[in-house]
């Protein structure tokens, strides 16, 4: 359990050591990628623009139902976790999060989105296993 609290750690860390190397720098990159700093009030696709503090008790929120579950579910909750602290810590500090990855056809993220995109798919991954286990299991005892 211990690696998945270190990763948790390494993730914030990250999160928060790129965006401030990426704070108020703006280039391209190739076309459709670039570093693109943007501080967001809200959530994606422009969404409770300065909804800061409802945001921020939202990702309170992820991570202590995440903590409640993370004996079951370590890894991605780790990812889950980690992404939804690095926000967090943005929107309490700063009342806005640092976001500076632009590919063209998405809005501007950062790497705590990132980590939260990869817990979710990863969670969404080993409950569909595990739906799928448990009929296979239901199914024999008929």
């Amino acid at each position: 359990m211990k690696k998945y609290y270190f990763l948790i750690g390494l993730f914030v860390i990250l999160d928060q050591i790129t965006k401030k190397i990426f704070e108020n720098v703006n280039f391209d990159l190739l076309s459709f990628f670039k570093i693109s700093y943007l501080e967001n009030t809200g959530a994606a696709f422009g969404i409770f623009q300065n909804g800061t503090w409802i945001l921020a008790l939202i990702s309170l929120i992820v991570v202590v139902v995440g903590i409640i579950y993370f004996k079951y579910y370590p890894l991605a909750l780790s990812f889950l976790i980690a992404g939804a602290l690095g926000n967090f810590i943005d929107r309490v500090f700063l009342g806005y999060v640092r976001d500076f990855i632009s590919i063209s056809i998405w809005p501007v993220f950062n790497f705590a989105d990132i980590f939260a995109t990869i817990g979710v798919v990863f969670l969404i991954y080993r409950l569909y296993k595990e739906e799928k286990a448990y009929k296979l299991k239901s199914h024999r005892r008929k």
